[in-house]
Parts: C-alpha cells; structure tokens; sequence
C-alpha cells in the first residue's frame, strides 16, 4: 500500500509523479521518473518495484501518483489514505500536521 512519507508531510510536499513502467509480463524490470517532487519520486518508485502483475504481453506505460495533503481536523489525527486505479493512477493523501493544546476544549470546525 502506497504511503505518504512522513518527512514530506512534515515540510508539506505535495504533487503529482509520473514514472514511466516498463514490465516483463509479471513484473516491473525498469523505472524512469518523468515528473514530480524528488522526495515523493523516490516513495512512489519504491511503492513500484513492489507490483506484481497477472501474465501479459511485455509493456510500458506511465503511472501517476498524486499526492496531496488536506486540511488536518483540529486536535484530531488520522492516518493518511489511498485510491487506488491501478496501474495508471494512485491518489495518496495525508491530513497535514497540526499541533494542538490538549488542555482545551475541542470544537468541531464550523
């Protein structure tokens, strides 16, 4: 399952990486980024080499991940999620980091 990372949340990077994948019929046997921020190429790559595909012809095609960070939910924290429609395109979104006073009264946003 692809991840946002963690470090490009903190410095919130966001954008969209697209990679160029070329199978063997079952699995990826090359990579070439296209596009994107450097700190999430690198993730989304890693996330790459992990497919594997039911048997087929021999391909190349270009894969989009997009990353995006939301708004975070006052003193509330969530785990970041994923759509998936692969192989073409991976949505990963993360709710951005917020610091909070847990001695305060929390009220939902109106």
């Amino acid at each position: 399952m692809p991840l946002y990372p963690l470090i490009a949340n903190h410095a919130r990077i966001q954008g969209v990486v697209k990679i160029k994948v070329t199978t063997d019929g079952e699995k990826v046997i090359s990579l070439e980024a296209e596009s994107g921020p450097p700190m999430l190429v690198q993730a989304a790559e890693k996330n790459v080499r992990t497919w594997r595909f039911l048997k087929h012809k021999p391909t190349t095609f270009v894969t989009t991940f997009e990353y995006v960070i939301k708004d975070p939910d006052q003193c509330m924290f969530s785990n970041s999620s994923s759509v998936l429609n692969l192989p073409l395109k991976i949505q990963i979104s993360a709710k951005g980091l917020e610091t909070c006073d847990p001695g305060t009264e929390n009220k939902p946003h109106s």
